[in-house]
């Protein structure tokens, strides 16, 4: 499989002030379990807005279209998505990214790479 196969996920949502913090918590740990098991997945990551705590954006990378699209017709993905919107969170947006033609390599600074090399 080539490397411009690959897709990122992102899931941005803003976690709704009337859930209780553990509540919150349980959720996200009980999601972890599935995504971390799903074939094609590489990694995920989760960012909380700097200047906006509540808002959240997950972004998950896989191997291929066909492997999100595998994950997002089992069960697993329809119960994370259904308590997301139920009782966690508002204003939520799924967007999947393939990358650009343009920029399809890593950029980095002169300056990050020599520190990198350090």
């Amino acid at each position: 499989m080539k490397s411009d196969d690959r897709v990122k996920v992102t899931l941005i949502y803003t976690v709704s002030p009337k859930i209780e913090s553990a509540d919150y918590e349980a959720w996200a740990t009980k999601a972890v379990v599935p995504l971390s098991r799903a074939k094609g997945l590489i990694e995920a990551r989760a960012y909380r807005n700097a200047l906006k705590p509540s808002q959240v954006k997950i972004v998950t990378s896989w191997r291929s279209f066909l492997d999100w699209g595998r994950f997002t017709e089992g069960s697993a993905w329809k119960e994370i998505k259904d308590e997301l919107s139920n009782s966690i969170a508002t204003d939520i947006d799924v967007s999947v990214w393939r990358p650009s033609l343009l920029f399809s390599q890593l950029i980095s600074s002169t300056e990050h790479r020599k520190e990198r090399r350090k």
